[in-house]
Formats: structure tokens, C-alpha cells, sequence
């Protein structure tokens, strides 16, 4: 289950809590896209994954730190709206990018499957997250 701001801004933190702790079965992924310095990105993974999340999305493009979580990190590597050129300008950097950092997880918009094998063939054990 993918939570990102607009279902946190309406339930609030309490809410999503409670989905978390009324369905331990499901998956759940923080979908904020974390890009920060790596101190807050730490501190935030931390927070929540305290609150019961299974894994966080964060952006590749602020460098290659790895977290002391137990967290799944799910990496941006390109999204799937048209004005995203920064992604496909810079998809292999972003690729190893996620590499270094040993995500278990990239996203790809689901719109660009040529990037979608390119990731799969470069990031075989990488789970491949295809939205859109």
C-alpha cells in the first residue's frame, strides 16, 4: 500500500497508523520521495519507519549514502510525466546511483518501458516499480 501526502494530509499521521496497525499484512511504502541532506533523510527514515512502514521512497539525484534502516529504500530513477526531463537526461547516473546506495527498489514510470529494460538489465535483483 503506497502512502504518499495527499491520504497523510487527510488522515494525518494518527490515520495512517492506524491502517498500518489495522493491516500488518500489507506492504507498506512511504511515498514522500525524500531529498534532503542525508542527516534529515536519515532522521526522517527513522520516523518512519517507527510508524510501521516497510519501505521509503527517496530521490537517487542527491547522492549515495547508505541508511542505517531496516527500511526498504525504493529509489526515483525516472518518472512518467512530460516534463520530467531531468530523469531522462540523467537515467544511467541515477541507475548507478542506485547501485552504489543498494536499493531494494527503483521506480520507473510505467510510460517509458525502454527505461524499464534498461534498469531490469542493469539492476536485475532490483525490484522494478512501475507506476502510471
Amino acid at each position: 500500500m503506497k502512502v504518499g501526502f495527499p491520504i497523510t494530509l487527510s488522515l494525518g499521521f494518527d490515520g495512517i497508523r492506524e491502517l498500518i496497525r489495522d493491516f500488518p499484512d500489507y506492504y507498506w511504502i512511504a511515498d514522500y520521495k525524500l531529498a534532503d541532506i542525508p542527516e534529515v533523510v536519515h532522521y526522517v527514515l527513522k520516523g518512519l519507519e517507527q510508524e510501521g512502514f516497510d519501505a521509503s521512497i527517496i530521490h537517487l539525484f542527491t547522492g549515495h549514502r547508505r541508511y542505517d534502516v531496516r527500511m526498504e529504500l525504493i529509489g526515483v530513477a525516472a518518472m512518467s510525466h512530460p516534463e520530467a526531463k531531468f530523469f531522462r537526461g540523467n537515467f544511467e547516473k541515477l541507475l548507478d546511483e542506485a547501485e552504489l546506495l543498494g536499493v531494494d527498489g527503483i521506480v520507473v514510470g510505467a510510460t517509458r518501458p525502454e527505461m524499464i529494460r534498461e534498469a531490469r538489465r542493469r539492476l536485475p535483483n532490483v525490484r522494478i516499480f512501475s507506476p502510471g
